[in-house]
């Protein structure tokens, strides 16, 4: 029964219910009811229950974001069996066959060769991996998946910057190099202020 009246909005709330349906303000729940707090069953038939439920719908820029990420992760994967099967040519296999044939290869660039190799493959896994949790996350409306975008695009908006301010110095000024390198920012810029706007959006 919606029996507990949130202070901030007044909006009736069942009285398991830990934050407020409608402003999701913190309530004040029972010891007795202590870890036993669920929805209530008819929750979602209400104006409170049904704005509850839209709040945690996935927008379409979400989705795309989202299969985006997905996509990435699986063309990641995809390029990483690739330059690991036998019949690559680019396999470290074959090019250190191919390194060896050559003669007269340096063994210390052929050793620094083979770790930075061993490195990007890595690298490539790791990436293919983050891509397909985060676009797992995103479809799922993670709060996680949304502060990762954060700080990812924070780091982007701060490397754009850094290096418009670079290209315009080398240009002597071009607005035309100004306005290519401005474009990234922008975008960086909009993803981050949406997904800092939409907090209540995710769980």
């Amino acid at each position: 029964m919606l029996t507990v009246k949130c202070p901030s909005c007044g909006s009736y709330n069942d009285e398991t219910a830990a934050v407020c349906y409608s402003c999701q303000s913190p309530l004040a729940v029972a010891p007795s009811q202590a870890g036993k707090i669920i929805p209530p069953a008819g929750a979602g038939t209400g104006p409170a229950g049904r704005r509850r439920a839209a709040a945690h719908e996935r927008p379409g820029c979400v989705s795309i974001y989202a299969l985006w990420f997905f996509l990435s992760g699986l063309g990641g994967m995809v390029s990483l069996l690739a330059i690991l099967g036998d019949s690559s040519a680019f396999s470290p296999a074959a090019l250190s066959a191919q390194l060896e044939s050559a003669g007269g290869v340096d063994p210390e660039f052929f050793r620094v060769f083979t770790a930075y190799l061993g490195f990007v493959l890595i690298a490539l896994l790791i990436g293919s991996v983050l891509n397909l949790v985060v676009g797992w996350g995103l479809w799922a409306m993670k709060n996680w998946a949304r502060v990762y975008i954060l700080v990812t695009q924070g780091l982007s908006i701060l490397f754009s910057v850094a290096i418009l301010f670079f290209s315009i110095a080398i240009s002597r000024g071009s607005l035309c190099v100004g306005a290519l390198y401005l474009v990234p920012i922008v975008i960086a810029g909009y993803i981050f202020l949406w997904f800092m706007e939409h907090r209540a959006s995710f769980r």
